[in-house]
């Protein structure tokens, strides 16, 4: 009866949907300890120092840090023409990273360059493409961007309003329409041939050879569209061709980085995937980034037996390129559908997590590097002949600071070092994580040494325990689960899948299997996995009541199943039959907690009517910390925020400090909060 049980909470936590927690803005990377000073004495200085020195606001020699700053300012002579002076660093800036590529710096390298030394990677290789509007927009939406005259734009719109493709293909060999001036992307831009592809598939592809054919440039816009599409890889091999483009460029799309290959992986298609990857389209677009980063992460949870066998040949081929997930959750999912030979011919391979931090051989030369940059920046600014090294305490924060200048629009003295600052952050929370874990500290003794800290790097430690202790938990489930007999599990397993398509025959399948000598044992968990998998796929009312009129118990986390799919009226009714609306998930965490997570706003507002606590959690990120990290790409959650601090959660520092994260990298959004919920202001 003890497996079975088991085999329910698995059914629940995995089959049903496993909740898990997302870290893609909390994540962390391991960075170097030291930085070499100079190159003939290798003194050092610990990389802890060099950040307290350019971000914190701790006194230095006796001075406040607004003290420091001035004296930094009067390092330097004055600048006389702002806008001159940015155009020139700008280039030398840009000619600095050709230089790197031009000299093999491969690409994680010049990731850690561009991301320590404050020019951040967005800049340092990856340019912004538009987000989700792309394949919605009307027609010509470019018009505003003037890539065709308010005439040509109008020709373009008629012809394809009547898919005149012949008429179309005349008006560009003949010079109505321009072949190309289409070479940079912004939201309004898309160029003719994705205009093309995603009008007519097919009369686009012939169009678009025929374009090519009389000159006209492909833009990346055009390789991602193809791309998505699923189109054939003879047909994106000749728009490549035609680029003439640098399929290592990534780009920032709905908060995340993507690249060719990740979207080729979207796409479900295995030859695209294995096209993009041979032309070297980075598999890890964001080596910053530990949640759902990287191609293999993207096929770790298959919906249906048809994705299921696109995403095994993407997973060979991935394994062909050493491909590695970005944490534990990933190889987890993998291992529960890849097929028992394959997981074990390659599970030594991918069970080891990625390990993008920067290497340690490569340390000096990228310090050196970002060092060079600095005086590069500096030059012809500096006072005093020789205060271009770092022993000098104002090198390194102004070499940082007028680098920041020269590629934003406002003034360095409205800008935090806050890339230096979350590096900071992170050292902190690395520190704490490898003290623990090298006195083999269990989570309770986690909790109990940080009781009382609402700092954010404090509460990302604690999550990180927390996080560890869940995924122990659920390998003790799997191998409870691997214990069944197979063939149980494989009839359990069909049962689910028939269930949102023929629900009588997963009553048949679960009926027919015998999990019990004992009749009583037997009838109950028959009817337990019926209730689940009924509540599960959505079944109408009168087969769920049924159920629980036959003897059927709500099984445990069916509030977070409900909760998930912020199903209020089912929630309702199985109130009354008993549902704990107040459980608590293995984590320590209520159904309000994931309801933020889901953006379930009915569902909390239900929760909160009928007195859950919206301070219960896991002693880590709680309810808002989730909220603040999901209203960056949605503003809507400003919503969930109102209603979680109307109802009386406790407003802690991780808050205040998440929202001043904002300012930097968010100035509207942070604005908006501070209007709305001024108590978050730190």
């Amino acid at each position: 009866m003890k497996k079975i049980k088991y085999l329910l909470l698995c059914i629940c936590v995995l089959g049903g949907g496993a909740i898990f927690f997302n870290f893609s803005e909390y994540n962390t990377q391991t960075t170097q300890n030291e930085i070499i000073i100079d190159q003939k004495t290798s003194k050092s200085i610990p990389l802890q120092k060099l950040i307290k020195d350019i971000s914190s606001n701790n006194t230095l020699n006796s001075k406040s840090i607004n003290d420091f700053s001035n004296l930094c300012d009067d390092y330097l002579t004055e600048i006389n023409d702002l806008q001159a002076w940015k155009v020139s660093k700008k280039a030398e800036i840009n000619r600095f990273i050709n230089k790197l590529k031009n000299d093999g710096v491969d690409n994680t390298l010049l990731d850690h360059f561009s991301k320590l030394s404050g020019i951040g990677i967005i800049q340092g290789r990856n340019f912004t493409a538009p987000n989700k509007y792309r394949m919605n927009l009307p027609f010509l939406a470019d018009i505003n961007a003037q890539l065709m005259s308010s005439s040509e734009a109008s020709l373009f719109q008629a012809l394809l309003v009547k898919e005149n493709y012949n008429e179309l293909f005349n008006a560009f060999s003949e010079g109505a329409l321009p072949l190309n001036n289409y070479s940079y992307i912004s939201l309004k831009n898309v160029s003719p041939i994705s205009h093309l592809l995603l009008k007519n598939k097919h009369e686009g592809v012939k169009l678009a050879f025929r374009l090519i054919n009389i000159g006209i440039r492909p833009t990346y816009i055009d390789l991602i569209t193809a791309t998505e599409l699923n189109l054939s890889v003879s047909f994106i091999d000749a728009l490549y061709r035609a680029s003439n483009l640098d399929v290592g460029i990534i780009f920032h799309e709905l908060s995340r980085y993507k690249s060719l290959t990740t979207i080729a992986v979207r796409s479900s298609s295995p030859e695209l995937v294995e096209y993009w990857l041979s032309l070297n389209s980075p598999h890890t677009p964001d080596p910053f980034d530990g949640f759902y980063s990287n191609a293999l992460d993207l096929i770790a949870s298959p919906e249906n037996d048809k994705q299921k066998e696109k995403y095994l040949e993407i997973f060979l081929i991935l394994m062909k390129y050493s491909v590695k997930p970005s944490n534990s959750l990933i190889v987890d999912r993998l291992t529960l559908w890849l097929p028992d030979d394959v997981s074990r011919k390659y599970l030594d391979f991918y069970s080891d997590i990625s390990d993008n931090s920067l290497p340690i051989k490569s340390e000096p030369f990228i310090n050196f590097k970002i060092i060079d940059l600095y005086r590069a920046i500096l030059h012809g600014h500096l006072k005093l002949i020789g205060s271009d090294t770092i022993l000098n305490k104002c090198f390194l924060k102004t070499g940082n600071k007028m680098l920041r200048l020269a590629l934003n629009d406002s003034s360095p003295d409205n800008k935090n070092n806050d890339g230096s600052r979350h590096l900071k952050s992170n050292i902190d929370k690395l520190k704490l994580i490898e003290k623990y874990s090298l006195k083999n500290q269990t989570l309770e003794m986690v909790k109990e040494t940080l009781k009382g800290k609402k700092d954010l790097t404090s509460k990302l430690v604690l999550q990180d325990f927390v996080n560890k202790d869940l995924i122990k938990k659920l390998e003790k489930q799997k191998l409870i689960h691997k214990s069944y007999p197979k063939s149980k599990t494989k009839a359990i397993n069909e049962a689910f899948a028939a269930a949102s398509k023929n629900w009588e025959s997963t009553e048949k399948i679960i009926s027919d299997i015998e999990f019990s000598d004992i009749e009583n044992e037997n009838n109950e968990t028959k009817l337990a996995i019926k209730l689940n998998f009924a509540i599960t796929t959505g079944q109408p009312w009168e087969t769920i009541r049924q159920l629980l009129e036959n003897g059927a118990k709500l099984g445990p986390n069916i509030i977070f199943i409900l909760t998930r799919n912020n199903n209020v009226s089912l929630t309702r009714k199985l109130y009354s039959y008993g549902l704990d609306i107040h459980l608590k998930d293995a984590a320590g965490n209520n159904a309000i907690y994931h309801g933020v997570i889901h953006k379930a706003k009915d569902i909390i507002d239900y929760l909160l009517s009928q007195g859950v606590s919206v301070n219960v959690n896991s002693g880590g990120l709680d309810s808002l910390d989730q909220a603040l990290l999901l209203v960056k790409s949605d503003f809507s959650v400003l919503n969930i925020i109102d209603t979680l601090l109307r109802n009386g959660i406790t407003v802690v520092q991780s808050h205040k400090e998440k929202v001043l994260s904002f300012k930097e990298n968010d100035r509207n959004l942070y604005d908006q909060i501070l209007k709305q919920f001024p108590q978050l202001e730190i």
